[in-house]
């Protein structure tokens, strides 16, 4: 949600710290501060509770392993080398948290892990805490937010924050540079496609300018690469990210681009041979409506997360963009498709031509989208427009875009439906008549001692009147089953009309 106020971020950091005070004094470490941890008791007076130690780690190890269940987007850098001295660990998630509640959103919003990864391992902390304006706030997320555990503010320093945020004591250490390789002749190099690599970054993009040889360097190359990454030189966090590649349940281009993507996060991102742009989407989409190829890539980049795993990586923004509309699209299409088998209206399961249109029209200046907006016109007939669910769905213009693919089954039903709709009262009427005129035969056959008495049995007569009327009846409400729903929807739109008019007048 948007940002807390000042005061309330201030009494909200004053519980915690005192929480994560008197755990600490017990020699436990939390090790999963995040804001789901944390319960509200009462809103008014604020009262918090810190919940949830499922990994909380004794500190009276000089030396412990971390659990593999951890939050990236509140683990501090040193959570990523798996043996881990004792830490600050539960002050820099703290830091994170006022961050994310100062500013009104996370950092690292809208990242994937192996993003989030890359930049604990690479980026200047600093950057972390460039959008908060107050001075004082930024010192304290500053003082918390230290590469360096020794450096990073702990609880004692947040105490004297809170009593005096302008305490002249508070000194915030100079943060150090993120590890990185040298690019010297003396760095450790590998080989690819004939040429010696000295940097991750250097690497990635080399392989990402030749996909069919880089799958092929992946399945051989892996655990050479990670020995290089590691020992070479000397970047733990990037080895043990690469490693999670390798034990995710992924597909081997879905591994491939995440290897690229975390050697070279900077490089433009490609995808077999497609460049990861909104041009470069566009063009895909145009050819995979009629080239195989092209079909399957640009599908893959929605079934194996690649288009989400491209817009997490820094200035990808448009991907993202793209990728969050994707979901939704896809998300409403199932959603539109339960609420039409509700009306007894069936739309097919969304098979590959489907979402091949549902993608390709999300994707910006794609002619698709007008295609299928002058195909809603066409089929949003008068007829089809008297329906009433047919209506809620929007004129063409608005329809969403889930929509659109589903008209050429929606088309017909609605228009049975109005004309149900229409006819529904006449019909109703009739049956009723109908109905009526038989009891009423029965009723003046019975006067004339055709009844229910002993003479009944022995009557012929009315035996075969009497099935008559039970059968006409049967058939009748069978018939005029629809024309009862009708009615009620019939009166249902009067009654909403009426509504309407009533709260106009107000």
């Amino acid at each position: 949600g948007p940002k807390l106020s000042d005061g309330l971020v201030f009494n909200v950091l004053r519980q915690l710290n005192e929480a994560l005070v008197c755990v600490h004094a017990l020699e436990l470490e939390h090790r999963d501060l995040k804001p789901a941890n944390v319960l509200v008791r009462s809103r008014t007076p604020l009262d918090l509770v810190l919940t949830d130690f499922g990994i909380s780690s004794v500190m009276n190890a000089s030396v412990h392993f971390t659990s593999t269940n951890r939050t990236v987007r509140y683990s501090p850098p040193e959570a990523l080398s798996g043996i881990i001295e004792h830490t600050t660990w539960d002050y820099w998630s703290l830091g994170m948290m006022l961050i994310e509640m100062l500013h009104g959103g996370h950092p690292y919003d809208d990242l994937a892990e192996p993003a989030i990864i890359h930049r604990l391992t690479t980026q200047n902390v600093e950057e972390l805490t460039e959008g908060l304006s107050d001075p004082r706030w930024r010192k304290l997320c500053r003082g918390l937010l230290r590469r360096e555990p020794s450096a990073r503010w702990d609880g004692a320093a947040v105490s004297k924050w809170l009593a005096d945020p302008d305490d002249p004591s508070l000194a915030v250490a100079e943060e150090t540079a993120p590890a990185g390789p040298s690019a010297e002749p003396s760095t450790p190099a590998i080989e690819f496609g004939g040429r010696s690599y000295r940097t991750p970054a250097d690497l990635g993009a080399a392989l990402s300018r030749d996909w069919a040889k880089a799958e092929s360097f992946w399945k051989r190359r892996f655990k050479d690469v990670r020995t290089w990454v590691t020992d070479g030189l000397g970047l733990q966090p990037l080895g043990d990210a690469l490693a999670e590649i390798e034990d995710a349940d992924l597909s081997l281009d879905a591994q491939v681009f995440q290897f690229n993507c975390l050697l070279a996060p900077n490089a433009p991102p490609r995808f077999r041979d497609v460049d990861l742009s909104i041009g470069g989407l566009a063009a895909l989409a145009e050819r995979a409506l009629t080239e195989t190829d092209a079909r399957t890539t640009f599908l893959a980049l929605y079934r194996e997360g690649i288009l989400m795993q491209a817009g997490s990586l820094p200035g990808r923004e448009d991907l993202n963009g793209v990728w969050r509309r994707w979901t939704k699209t896809v998300a409403d299409y199932g959603r539109i498709r339960s609420e039409m088998r509700e009306r007894d209206v069936t739309v097919p399961e969304l098979d590959d031509d489907v979402l091949l249109r549902l993608l390709a029209a999300e994707v910006p200046s794609h002619p698709i989208l007008a295609t299928l907006r002058s195909q809603a016109d066409r089929m949003s007939t008068a007829d089809a427009r008297q329906c009433r669910w047919f209506r809620e769905l929007g004129t063409p213009e608005e329809m969403p875009i889930a929509v659109l693919p589903m008209l050429p089954h929606l088309q017909a039903p609605a228009e049975h439906g109005a004309k149900l709709a229409r006819t529904a009262p006449v019909r109703a009427v009739v049956g009723g008549m109908v109905v009526g005129l038989l009891f009423g035969e029965q009723v003046y056959w019975a006067s004339r001692g055709v009844g229910f008495g002993s003479e009944f049995e022995y009557n012929l007569e009315g035996v075969v009147l009497l099935t008559s009327v039970v059968f006409a009846f049967a058939m009748a409400v069978m018939w005029y089953g629809r024309g009862t729903r009708g009615v009620s929807r019939w009166v249902g739109d009067i009654l909403e009309r009426r509504q309407r008019r009533r709260g106009s007048r107000r």
